[in-house]
């Protein structure tokens, strides 16, 4: 069973990763260069992504 520290613990992380993706990619959108949108494409999607993720898994992993 999933303690409700796990779950905010869970929640937690998952709001970091999508805070640390957001903030790639505001920072990488200032530049206009080829670079910055491998940047984009390589670190800020996954970091949303594996965010949103982690976000749902700690939703369908809690049990009543």
């Amino acid at each position: 069973m999933t303690t409700p520290r796990t779950i905010e613990r869970r929640v937690r992380i998952a709001a970091i990763l999508v805070a640390a993706g957001l903030l790639v990619e505001v920072l990488v959108l200032r530049g206009l260069r080829p670079p910055a949108f491998l940047i984009f494409v390589l670190a800020g999607i996954p970091l949303v992504a594996a965010g949103v993720l982690v976000f749902l898994y700690s939703l369908v992993s809690l049990r009543d």
